[in-house]
């Protein structure tokens, strides 16, 4: 790939993951903001979606499914409550999605309560 090739697909990764996040902002309780440049993406988890207090434990929970189901993400933030996405940019659109429904579906789950 030549550089040009990487910052195209930087820019495509980066909104296809948007388009994606975007919606839990105002579907889900749980999601505070979806924030980033690119491909660079963190999702700030919350309590309560008017206080904003963090969300540690589901923060915790969430990359915790997540690598159960072949999903490796980070949680960062200073207060442990902000998921980082940031997959490389070789990755297949397929495995894009693939991973972004393991993360949402893990998202929805602790908006339900339904992770520990």
């Amino acid at each position: 790939l030549t550089e040009g090739d990487l910052l195209a697909r930087a820019e495509k990764q980066g909104a296809t993951i948007r388009e994606r996040l975007d919606p839990l902002e105002d579907a889900l309780g749980i999601v505070g903001e979806v924030r980033g440049l690119g491909p660079m993406v963190g999702i700030e988890l919350v309590v309560d979606e008017q206080t904003k207090e963090p969300n540690k434990l589901a923060t915790a929970a969430i990359v915790k499914y997540c690598h159960e189901n072949g999903v490796l993400i980070l949680k960062a933030g200073t207060y442990d409550n902000v998921v980082r996405l940031l997959a490389p940019l070789v990755i297949t659109e397929d495995d894009l999605h693939e991973g972004l429904d393991v993360l949402i579906e893990a998202i929805e789950l602790a908006n339900k309560g339904a992770l520990t």
